[in-house]
C-alpha cells in the first residue's frame, strides 16, 4: 500500500487482465498495537499506520484517477474501505482511529475534487467483520464483548460488504459521490 510503483502495477495488472478499469476498491489497512492510551503510542507505530492507511489510499485514488482520467474512462467509481472508527472512538487504538478519520476526509475531499471530471468516489465504513484480523486474534472475553456491541447479535460476513462495494461500482450508484456506508449491525446507532 505504500509503493508508489506497486499501485502502478496493479492499475496495469488489471488492465492487462481485463481490458480497462472502470471500478476500483481500495481495501487494505491496518490496526497496529493497541491499548496504549494516546500520549503513550510508539509514534513509529503511528507513522506506519498513516502510512498503510491513508497515505496507501491516497496513492491508489492518485493512481486510479491519473489512469482515468488519461484513459478517458466513463463513469468510473473509487470505493475506499473506512470503518466504523471513522465516526467513534475506540479506547487504545488513537492511531488506528485517527487514520480513518482521514481516510473519511481524504474521500470527501478526492470526492468533491473529481466529480467534475465524472468520477464517483464513496466509501464503505465496516463494523466488525469476520476476517482474519478479527477472527485470529479474538479471545473468548473479547469475542463476547464484540457480539454484544452489534445489536443484530453477531458479527458481519464479508459478502456483506463485497454486496455494498458491488453496488457502489455500478451504474445503479451514478448520483451517489462522497458518501460514507455503516455496515456494522447497528453498532453506532446506539
Amino acid at each position: 500500500m505504500t509503493s508508489e510503483s506497486d499501485h502502478q502495477k496493479m492499475v496495469e495488472l488489471a488492465i492487462e487482465k481485463f481490458g480497462k478499469v472502470d471500478i476500483c476498491f481500495n481495501n487494505a489497512g491496518i490496526i497496529g498495537d493497541t491499548g496504549s492510551l494516546g500520549a503513550d503510542q510508539d509514534m513509529n507505530l503511528f507513522d506506519t499506520v498513516f502510512n498503510v492507511n491513508v497515505r496507501g489510499v491516497a496513492l491508489a485514488m492518485n493512481t486510479q484517477i491519473k489512469y482515468f482520467l488519461s484513459a478517458g474512462i466513463k463513469n468510473p467509481a473509487i470505493i475506499n474501505t473506512s470503518s466504523i472508527a471513522g465516526q467513534a472512538a475506540v479506547p487504545g487504538c488513537a492511531p488506528y482511529i485517527a487514520s480513518k478519520h482521514a481516510v473519511v476526509g481524504l474521500t470527501k475531499t478526492y470526492a468533491v475534487d473529481y466529480a467534475k471530471y465524472g468520477i464517483r468516489i464513496n466509501m464503505v465504513a465496516p463494523g466488525v467483520i469476520a476476517t482474519p484480523m478479527i477472527t485470529e486474534d479474538a479471545d473468548e472475553e473479547r469475542a463476547a464483548a464484540t457480539l454484544a456491541a452489534h445489536p443484530i447479535g453477531r458479527i458481519g460476513e464479508p459478502r456483506e460488504i463485497s454486496e455494498l462495494v458491488a453496488f457502489l461500482g455500478s451504474d445503479r450508484a451514478g448520483f451517489i459521490n462522497g458518501a460514507y456506508y455503516n455496515v456494522d449491525g447497528g453498532y453506532l446507532a446506539i
